[in-house]
């Protein structure tokens, strides 16, 4: 199990590898301490995804120049050791998924999805940031989950689980979204069904059809 270290306001976050082979007394087998962003900058752990041996995992920051003070960086699973350099992100990034060789990272602040390509983990490339603004009606993203070609994004303040077509991860685009899903804080798929819990006031969870959008 890998668990994202938060860190603090002195001291830069990391990621823990646990070993579950005793389930009665979980071991730590390493920690690797994320990258400051800017220099003197700290960088906190808040998510990450795992695929082809490596962790990818978005990492805020508080630090000034706060648009430059986010990034999304690398860990080798095997070794636990950090890989390349972070990739620089709009402020705030939240969660992030991966399908294939792209990762997608929510920006709560910027309103956006942010597609990477991690086909080398070493030299992670910046594919396209797609404002989730349109007309009146904004996104403060913060779950995303991908499936067959389509992200599906929890608007946390606005209410509404966003869809977007990520055949060509260069060029994302608008699908029609879902409404009434109070405060979408994790997103999960099992087969044809999106599984949403909500924070609002006494929790919620939801189960959506997708055969029927």
């Amino acid at each position: 199990m890998f668990v994202p270290l938060f860190g603090g306001t002195s001291a830069n976050g990391g990621i823990a590898k646990v070993s579950l082979a005793s389930p009665a007394t979980p071991a730590i087998e390493g920690v690797v301490t994320l990258a400051s962003p800017v220099a003197g900058g700290i960088a906190n752990a808040e998510y990450l995804a795992i695929a082809g041996g490596y962790i990818y995992v978005t990492a805020g920051s508080e630090s000034n120049p706060l648009g430059a003070s986010s990034t999304v960086q690398v860990v080798n699973e095997a070794t636990m050791t950090l890989v390349g350099s972070p990739l620089t992100v709009p402020h705030s990034p939240q969660q992030i998924a991966v399908q294939g060789n792209v990762a997608y990272v929510t920006l709560f602040d910027a309103t956006g999805l942010e597609s990477i390509d991690i086909s080398n983990p070493a030299a992670l490339q910046a594919l396209q940031n797609l404002s989730l603004t349109a007309g009146s009606q904004s996104c403060h993203p913060i779950p995303v989950a991908v499936q067959a070609g389509i992200a599906y994004i929890g608007c946390f303040s606005e209410g509404i689980i966003e869809r977007l077509d990520i055949a060509n991860p260069s060029q994302m685009t608008p699908l029609p979204d879902i409404a009434g899903v109070s405060s979408p804080q994790r997103l999960a798929l099992a087969g044809n069904s999106l599984l949403v819990t909500g924070a609002a006031p006494g929790g919620q969870v939801y189960e959506i059809n997708l055969s029927d959008f």
